[in-house]
Formats: structure tokens, sequence, C-alpha cells
């Protein structure tokens, strides 16, 4: 932001670029009062319309808090851009505006713009809507209707919002559907049967996880030892620090308190 100043005091003309990177700033320090003075710069040089230079507007005064700013500056944009509405929509989910998002998304649909992957993980990502299963389940309604529904990064997403509803059967049946899983996909399954207390179901997808080639990771071991938490399961937890020795992690600080912790 200094050198920003100093450019502007050296005479030196701002451009897209520039704007996109001194607007992320003041997002990132919350700096609302700086980010307006950003924006009356960038009216004034006809640059509020401009695909990036808009939606990073939306999205730094949606991380100031200012939901009514961004609101405004995406009804002025009128614009037929994917990236807008997912600034605006982000926006709203971040702030726990699910139902404000999921209307943004039917109007989006009204109005011709196609959803893409980003649109539905601003969603799903969103503090509220990982406590809300009915929102959820929207939202996972909206996704079947498009081509992303098999898409990994979504589906990982899936899982690991219906998990944290409690709702480990949707979970599963989102991870089973799944043409392609990745070490993510099998954590946020493990993770999710662990955190309701489904220790069987974790152990065997870890077992299944592994029959099919699958490498599990410093994620995977956490999850698992955490789900060995009694007498009961000691021998369980002396196979895993086994798998955790050929991998080389019993080193690793985080494993290795998990492995304390364990034992």
């Amino acid at each position: 932001l200094a050198l920003f100043e100093q450019m502007q005091s050296e005479g030196v003309r701002p451009n897209e670029v520039t704007f996109v990177s001194v607007l992320k700033a003041c997002g990132n320090l919350g700096a609302l009062e700086c980010g307006r003075q950003v924006h009356a710069i960038i009216r004034r040089n006809g640059l509020e319309t401009d695909v990036f230079v808009g939606s990073t507007l939306i999205g730094m005064y949606a991380q100031c808090g200012s939901i009514e700013d961004a609101r405004q500056v995406f009804n002025e944009m009128h614009g037929q851009n994917v990236v807008f509405w997912n600034a605006m929509i982000a926006g709203y989910a971040q702030h726990g505006y699910v139902n404000e998002a999921l209307i943004l998304l039917e109007q989006m649909e009204e109005e011709g713009i196609k959803p893409n992957a980003i649109t539905f993980l601003s969603i799903l990502k969103a503090r509220s809507s990982l406590a809300s299963l009915e929102h959820g389940k929207r939202i996972h309604a909206n996704i079947k209707r498009t081509e992303f529904g098999m898409n990994l990064f979504v589906g990982n997403t899936l899982i690991d919002m219906y998990a944290k509803c409690g709702s480990i059967g949707d979970a599963w049946e989102v991870f089973n559907e799944m043409s392609e899983r990745d070490v993510v996909s099998w954590n946020a399954m493990i993770g999710g049967y662990i955190r309701h207390g489904h220790i069987e179901e974790a152990f065997k997808t870890f077992e299944q996880m592994q029959q099919e080639g699958m490498s599990p990771d410093k994620v995977t071991f956490i999850n698992i030892l955490n789900a060995c938490d009694s007498p009961e399961t000691l021998e369980s937890g002396n196979l895993v620090h086994a798998h955790i020795v050929d991998k080389g992690l019993e080193l690793d600080v985080v494993v290795g308190n998990a492995l304390v912790n364990m034992y």
C-alpha cells in the first residue's frame, strides 16, 4: 500500500494489475476506508467494470465485512461474466448469508449465466452452510443438474459438508459415486466416520483405501490414530504405527504427537 502511494506521487499511472493487487491487500488487512479510496481512483480511471478489477472490488468489500458495498458494486456492473457472480456469491457465503447466496445462484441461472465449479465450492465452504444439512442438500441438488457432479474438488467438499452436518450416509453416497478419488476424498470420508464415532467403518475405509492403491498421507494417519483411543484398539494402533514407520513419517512432529496420544 505504501508503494502504491509512492507510485501515485511519482506520477506513474496504475493499471488493472496494480488495482487488483492493492485491493487484495486492503481486503487481507480489513482496511475498508483504504479500499474505498482505491475504489474512487479506480472509478476515475474507468476500470470499475473490468472483470478482474470488478470482481476483486466485490471480494475486497466482502472481506472487509461490507456486504452492502459489495452488492452495490455487483449491481452496477450488469456483467454477464461468471466471475462477477462468483465473487458476490462467495461474499454472501463467507458471511453466512447462505439463503442470499442460493437466491443469487438461482438468479444467475435464470439470466443464462452458467455456474462453474468455483460457484458451488464457494457456497459449500461457507461457515453456516456447513452447519445446515438443508442448505447443503439444496446446493447438492443444483450441482446434480450440472456437469460438476463428479468434479473431484466439488465431490470432496460435498463429502466434508455432509460429514460435518452429521449425514454420514449422504457423505458415503457422494464418495461411492465419485468416478475419481484422491487422498483428500479418502481422508474426508475416514475423518467423517471418526468424528461421529463410526470407528469400525473408518478402519474398513482405511483398509479399502490401501487395497485400491491409494497411499495414506499424514492426515490419514492422524485421523486413524485419533480413532485408536481405547485398549481395544491398541493392536490396530500398533499396525498403523508400523505403516507410519514404513512411510518414514514417525519423525513428523504432528504424527509423533498423535502416536504419543494414542499410546
